[in-house]
């Protein structure tokens, strides 16, 4: 006989913001319009709109531009008070750091984490 186990799992609304990378509550908050970011709604945006998006290539899925997607919004959060081209060397070793050889480089990428990067700057979230 199997035995269905469920288990309730609560997380205060603080541990939501940690970065998923490094854990550090102070990851994902900001002292700007960055600072209401929610990961999940903006992995449903984006995976609701990126077909409409310039550099959007025929038959490549979502989870080929999610990578680029992930470090554009959480680098402008992480990155407060700086523009994406400041921002972009530390953007693009974050994102080689977790990257395996199968997934894009980071010039593939680099569109998708500006789109982001510019959704979260211009508060259209």
């Amino acid at each position: 006989m199997t035995k269905l186990i469920t288990k309730k799992i609560v997380a205060k609304k603080a541990d939501l913001r940690r970065d998923p990378l490094s854990g550090t509550a102070a990851a994902l908050a900001g002292a700007s319009a960055a600072e209401a970011v929610n990961p999940t709604e903006e992995e449903t945006f984006w995976r609701l709109s990126y077909i409409g998006e310039p550099y959007y290539l025929a038959g490549r899925p979502y989870e080929y531009y999610a990578p680029g997607f992930r470090a554009g919004w959480e680098g402008r959060v992480r990155h407060s008070g700086r523009t994406f081209i400041e921002a972009e060397a530390d953007l693009m070793r974050g994102y080689l750091s977790i990257r395996d050889e199968f997934d894009p480089s980071w010039l593939d990428m680099r569109p998708a984490a500006q789109a982001a990067w510019n959704r979260v700057d211009l508060g259209r979230f």
